[in-house]
């Protein structure tokens, strides 16, 4: 085991970005970029330091992978840049500190384990992450097991009250994640009704299984669907230019009699910007 310094720093920075450029660089889904990542010729002068030795590119680094494999488009499952990003910093500040083979990590922890991780373990110092994997792998955690054990830990330095977790249709999801559509509109059920403001909203989009992470910024309980429509404007609700914004849309997922019964929520929402973290103290 080895100290992070200037070098490993540089190094995780390199892969961190070269897995956040696959994401436009090639059409294969990122698991397949990652597998290929992992067992050539790249990854092995990661291990050895050879980058270390001259300036290298992201470019020059795909240039190398290029070499080794033909293009393919298979799979279609990419994750989101800010996740690749993350992915492969945690990979390099692994085989860096802990002198592992960067293919060793990677039997070790896939990156689907990596992504489901992420929203539990991203804001992490990256040495306290390992040790946290390490730790949990020993105890034979499922995925689902690492993830409860992080957002436990993540909420209780965070503070956060409470985090919830909605799944959207892949139109709406896009529309928060682009910060067009900021508020979320729901019922007003013995569910809804424990979000407080400043609690933590983790969207999944239901084709891709992407997540975004939001924030509460203000709640407003209505009598009905009828009388939330009129207090805002239709693009902030998620409706196009071309639409018409139709409280009656509502009736497609609640009775209403369950509408009578609960009243209309409006939840204003702030997204976590698409940022680079600040992994290492």
């Amino acid at each position: 085991m080895r100290n992070i310094d200037s070098n490993g720093l540089l190094l995780c920075e390199l892969v961190a970005k070269v897995f956040e450029e696959s994401y436009d660089k090639y059409n294969c889904s990122s698991e397949i970029f990652i597998r290929r990542f992992m067992f050539s010729d790249v990854s092995r002068n990661f291990d050895n330091l050879v980058y270390l030795a001259e300036p290298t590119t992201t470019d020059d680094i795909f240039n190398e992978i290029d070499k080794e494999y033909e293009e393919t488009g298979y799979g279609k499952n990419k994750y989101s840049k800010n996740i690749l990003y993350w992915i492969g910093y945690m990979y390099m500040y692994g085989a860096y500190v802990y002198t592992y083979y960067l293919r060793s990590l990677y039997r070790f922890i896939k990156p689907k384990e990596l992504y489901d991780l992420y929203f539990g373990y991203h804001s992490f110092d990256c040495d306290y992450a390992w040790q946290r994997i390490f730790e949990f792998k020993q105890k034979s955690l499922t995925p689902e097991g690492l993830l409860k054990e992080g957002i436990k830990i993540c909420r209780s330095i965070k503070k956060l009250d409470r985090v919830h977790y909605m799944n959207l249709v892949s139109e709406a999801f896009e529309l928060i994640q682009k910060g067009e559509k900021t508020v979320e509109i729901r019922l007003n059920d013995e569910k809804r009704s424990q979000i407080k403001i400043g609690d933590q909203i983790v969207f999944t989009n239901l084709k891709t299984k992407e997540m975004i992470e939001t924030y509460v910024r203000d709640l407003k309980v209505y009598n009905d669907f009828y009388e939330l429509y009129e207090s805002y404007d239709k693009k902030s609700l998620g409706y196009k230019k071309n639409e018409k914004a139709n409280p009656e849309d509502m009736f497609k997922y609640y009775s209403k009699e369950k509408i009578a019964k609960y009243g209309a929520l409006a939840i204003s929402l702030e997204r976590v910007q698409n940022k680079k973290l600040n992994l290492i103290n």
